[in-house]
């Protein structure tokens, strides 16, 4: 439900990003492998969230400037952290030992978060602000 009125349109909308996610994946993962599912994956998230702003919008509720702005931190930070491990997966060759390869990839995704989070820390984003509050509010 969205404010109280109950509606189909949100699990159809659902639907459509699993089939967006399957049309991308089936035309890159012979040509970019594992690079091919993310794309889709990246792209059924974006269709998605595309999809249900329309939705808000047609059903009277706004997108304020403030969410847009933070709409807009957010796509930033995700293109800054996917062009970073994109140039350093060019320039590393995974391995291929299972261990070394789970090593890899926690390190990656760290690395990932931490340029995602600098990014959002350097455009004054707020919602950095509030998971340390919500963070600080949980430990006291």
């Amino acid at each position: 439900t969205v404010t109280g009125v109950q509606t189909c349109a949100l699990p159809i909308s659902g639907v459509a990003c699993a089939g967006i996610f399957a049309t991308v994946a089936i035309t890159t993962v012979d040509s970019l492998g594992m690079k091919g599912l993310v794309l889709a994956n990246t792209v059924q998230h974006g269709a998605h969230a595309t999809i249900l702003a329309v939705y808000l919008v047609r059903h009277g509720i706004p997108i304020s400037a403030t969410r847009i702005r933070a709409m807009l931190r957010v796509a930033v930070a995700s293109g800054t952290m996917a062009l970073a491990l994109t140039g350093a997966t060019v320039m590393v060759v995974p391995p291929t030992s299972t261990v070394a390869l789970v090593l890899y990839l926690g390190a990656t995704a760290g690395i990932g978060g931490a340029i995602y989070l600098a990014t959002l820390v350097a455009l004054r984003g707020s919602e950095v602000t509030s998971v340390l509050v919500a963070i600080r509010a949980r430990g006291a």
